[in-house]
């Protein structure tokens, strides 16, 4: 079919993928992710590790934070950003 040789190279974006959308936000809701903030809230928190367990366009996301539980809104506006953070066992 293809005359000359060639290389197929595929890739993905991984497993820790960047979240860039709201799609995003919905698709991998109860996910763990790592959040990075433009600002920070609460005690100086400006980066940390939770499940994004909702989202709402005018809302914004909620986060179950992993070390406290606890539950935290975030405005869309101050992410500067969140990906995918699987947790590794071994």
């Amino acid at each position: 079919m293809i005359p000359v040789p060639y290389y197929l190279e595929v890739s993905s974006p991984g497993t820790e993928r960047k979240l860039k959308s709201s799609k995003e936000y919905e698709i991998f809701k109860g996910s763990r992710v790592k959040v990075k903030l433009k600002k920070a809230i609460e005690n100086d928190l400006k980066t940390f590790i939770g499940i994004l367990s909702d989202y709402d366009t005018e809302t914004g996301l909620k986060i179950q934070l992993e070390d406290t539980n606890k539950i935290i809104q975030l405005e869309e506006s101050n992410i500067s950003q969140i990906k995918l953070e699987p947790k590794y066992e071994f």
